[in-house]
């Protein structure tokens, strides 16, 4: 797994999942961490079940997470990431 705190160096991009159920915001998020040295945008989900499919598969390192989603609450999303890997870095995002 990659170090967030050695972000910088190319070999060691930190897996970053968006979680955003507007699609426009999504993007938006997308084209923001693209241009982010050491930030890979691994995953990106719609849905919290979207999101918890990707976690049962994956491990990223970093989430950017929506508070409000339609389904799954923003807070089990971010619950069920921090279980799975201890040491992964959340941002909850709420409007």
């Amino acid at each position: 797994m990659a170090d967030p705190a050695d972000a910088s160096s190319p070999s060691s991009s930190a897996r970053l999942l968006i979680v955003e159920d507007h699609e426009l915001v999504r993007k938006s998020y997308e084209r923001v961490f693209r241009f982010e040295s050491g930030i890979e945008i691994g995953w990106m989900a719609g849905t919290g079940q979207e999101a918890l499919d990707v976690l049962s598969a994956a491990t990223p390192d970093l989430a950017v997470v929506d508070l409000a989603l339609p389904d799954i609450d923003g807070v089990q999303v971010v619950k069920a990431c921090r279980d799975g890997t201890p040491s992964v870095l959340a941002l909850v995002v709420s409007r």
